[in-house]
């Protein structure tokens, strides 16, 4: 199961090639990404419930594939543009 949500303030990750588990706050800091476009990123997280994918970064460490790794998915993510109207659909405008 996996279950796609936007960055919570707490949330954890451990992106590929790092340690341990870092807030998800200081890595969207160190990439620089704006303080507005933080809350429209998208993570995945995992049955276990770990982060393994934030929009924009690299994968979960725990994910990466191993000699032993049996099984695998293939994670393909694109965002939409919105359909036109549907922030506004102008009913019940003055």
């Amino acid at each position: 199961r996996i279950t796609l949500r936007h960055w919570q303030p707490g949330d954890r990750f451990q992106p590929l090639g790092m340690a341990s588990p870092v807030r998800l706050q200081d890595l969207f800091v160190n990439a620089k990404v704006p303080r507005e476009e933080r809350r429209r990123r998208v993570v995945a997280v995992g049955a276990d419930g770990r982060i393994f994918w934030v929009e924009g970064l690299r994968p979960g460490h725990h994910v990466r594939l191993r000699p032993d790794t049996a099984e695998t998915l293939l994670w393909s993510w694109s965002r939409q543009p919105p359909h036109a109207g549907a922030a506004d659909s102008g009913e019940g405008s003055a």
